[in-house]
């Protein structure tokens, strides 16, 4: 069977609730702590909702390797059962984003971000 539009599904609940605090005087023996290496595409979600929330005087926020594992979890769920009900999705701990794209559209992570701010002006 031939499809004559492809549909595109992405899901990310993105984005920790943990906000960058701002830059303090460290002591001599203090480190800065480090958060583990993400992949391009989480640097990328990352950077396009701080843009974002800095165009509107918000803190930025860090990746969460916890968020990115529930995300994928919600993505995986809605792929095999071949649907993605919105309304479906049960209230929890985390936020979504969800947006849909028909055709051959390149989501990359901007667009993906642009999309979300324009639904709701801040």
């Amino acid at each position: 069977m031939a499809l004559t539009h492809h549909i595109i599904f992405v899901a990310l609940l993105v984005i920790s609730v943990t906000a960058v605090s701002p830059a303090t005087k460290l002591e001599p023996k203090q480190t800065v702590p480090t958060s583990p290496a993400i992949s391009a595409a989480a640097k990328a979600f990352t950077d396009a909702h701080n843009k974002a929330r800095a165009m509107v005087g918000v803190p930025p926020l860090v990746w969460s390797q916890t968020l990115e594992a529930a995300a994928s979890r919600l993505a995986r769920y809605q792929r095999n059962q071949k649907k993605c009900e919105f309304a479906s999705l049960n209230p929890g701990k985390y936020g979504a984003n969800q947006l849909w794209a028909k055709g051959l559209v390149a989501v990359t992570p901007s667009l993906a971000v642009e999309t979300w701010v324009k639904e709701k002006p801040f």
